[in-house]
């Protein structure tokens, strides 16, 4: 057992330092909540991860190729383009194309459903980000809390900064695939 009453200023005075301490941390806990709120960091992020997730959209398709039989054969003559009417200007399509335009809709159809994910979780990674800086820079929140707003570090500073770096983190699901 450490005997307390050796040190200066005695037991009392080391025990209130500690819980000054532990309300500091704590405090600075909510004082960066509140900091994040103040600036509007989040809903500036979900709208700047909506907006690239937008730019990440997959162009529409070209229009479709005229297939019909008119449109296949017509340029032959009148007597083309009577005989596709008389058969009723049927679809011409080749089974490559078909095959072609197939892989490409599921293709659009797959990025649609893998920007609408990223886009349902853009909340969530802006809240992470924030929970990411606010463990991370636990001490230094403390001591501006605990010094009344007296002490300020480049890290409380710059929290901004810090929350976009928290933001690329894996640990909010960020991946370098996903910004290609």
């Amino acid at each position: 057992m450490i005997d307390l009453s050796n040190l200066p200023g005695g037991g009392g005075f080391i025990l209130a330092l500690g819980l000054y301490a532990a309300a500091s941390i704590l405090g600075g806990q909510v004082v960066a909540e509140r900091m994040t709120e103040k600036s509007g960091w989040l809903s500036a992020c979900e709208s700047a991860l909506r907006a690239d997730i937008e730019a990440r959209r997959p162009a529409p398709p070209p229009a479709r190729k005229r297939t019909d039989c008119e449109s296949r054969i017509g340029w032959i003559g009148i007597e083309a383009v009577r005989l596709c009417r008389q058969l009723d200007n049927p679809d011409l399509e080749l089974p490559g194309e078909r095959a072609e335009r197939e892989a490409a809709e599921l293709w659009r159809r797959t990025q649609e459903r893998a920007l609408a994910h990223a886009a349902a979780r853009t909340d969530s990674r802006c809240e992470c980000a924030v929970a990411v800086y606010r463990r991370e820079h636990l001490i230094e929140l403390g001591l501006y809390a605990g010094s009344a707003r007296m002490i300020s570090l480049p890290e409380v500073e710059g929290m901004e900064r810090e929350l976009e770096t928290a933001l690329e983190a894996p640990a909010c699901g960020f991946s370098p695939e996903a910004r290609s």
